[in-house]
This record gives C-alpha cells, sequence and structure tokens, in this order.
C-alpha cells in the first residue's frame, strides 16, 4: 500500500518515530519539505495524495495551528475516496478536527506512542487485506465473463448463412 501522512511540521519526530513502525512492504510519503521540481507545495501534495492508498493525518495542537492545510489535505483527501486514518493525540479535542470528527480514530499516548503505532499497523494490514480480497473478487469475475466468450465463440451458432 501506498500512505501520505499530514502533519504538523513541528510533529516531525513523531511522525518519523510513527513511519519507522509502518512494515517495509509499504511506501510512506510525508513532506520534509523537499517539492517535486517545478511544483509548488500544493501540487506536491495533492500529487502525492492521488499516489497514495491510504491517508493518515496525525492530529496534534501543532496540526490544529496549521488546521487550514491540514483541513485542505485531509478535504482532498476524503473528495478523492482515499482511507483516512487519523491518529489524535490526547488534548486535542474532536470538536477541533473537523471533517475527521466522526470518523473512528486512533489516540495517541505521547508517553506509549508505540501502542497508537502498533494499532496502525494493523489497521493498515486489515486494509490492505480487504483491497486484495476485493482485486481478487474483480479478476474472478473478469476470468468467468472471459471464459465465458471463449465458450459462447466456441459452442455458438454454426449457421452459415
Amino acid at each position: 500500500m501506498k500512505i501520505f501522512v499530514s502533519f504538523g511540521y513541528s510533529d516531525l519526530k513523531e511522525i518519523e518515530a510513527m513511519v519507522r513502525s509502518i512494515p517495509s512492504a509499504h511506501e510512506v510519503y510525508y513532506l520534509r519539505e523537499e517539492n517535486d521540481i517545478g511544483l509548488s507545495s500544493w501540487e506536491t501534495l495533492r500529487k502525492r495524495i492521488d499516489w497514495a492508498d491510504i491517508f493518515i493525518v496525525y492530529l496534534s495542537t501543532s496540526t490544529i495551528e496549521r488546521a487550514m492545510a491540514v483541513g485542505n489535505e485531509v478535504g482532498y483527501a476524503i473528495k478523492a475516496g482515499k482511507f483516512v486514518i487519523p491518529l489524535k493525540e490526547r488534548g486535542v479535542s474532536t470538536s477541533d478536527i473537523g471533517m475527521v470528527a466522526d470518523l473512528k480514530w486512533i489516540p495517541v499516548d505521547i508517553e506509549h506512542q508505540e501502542d497508537a503505532y502498533t494499532i496502525l499497523a494493523d489497521t493498515i494490514w486489515d486494509y490492505a487485506g480487504k483491497k486484495q480480497k476485493q482485486k481478487q473478487k474483480e479478476w474472478n469475475a473478469l476470468l468467468w465473463v472471459i471464459g465465458g466468450l471463449i465458450l459462447a465463440s466456441l459452442f455458438g451458432n454454426d449457421e452459415e448463412y
């Protein structure tokens, strides 16, 4: 899975710890000051959100301070149909988190971050498994259609006109 992480810049240390806890089978992107050459920060972020399967938003007092930027990222991800996983530090009110207030979020205790990161890794694996099963069902349906077309062409009406 490809994962995009949205956060407040003063949380970079926590984000790097979180990213290290995500299994290496997944690709993770979070903005660390670099933009793609020739693109603005927003263009780079939009391109990366489009690329991602999963959108993680780390909610802290720092995130709330830059609520407009993070809110734009969250809104774009929701509109794009991404699977959104909010992580919320203690002390952040659910009324402060706007669009993700009604989503189930993962609580983060700064003293015991590893607990939240274990839940996060499990959530990512669960979602990846569901997506894999969905893809398998789609392939199976496609194979049935192809098989039906082959049989129809083999045993179809042979009458000459």
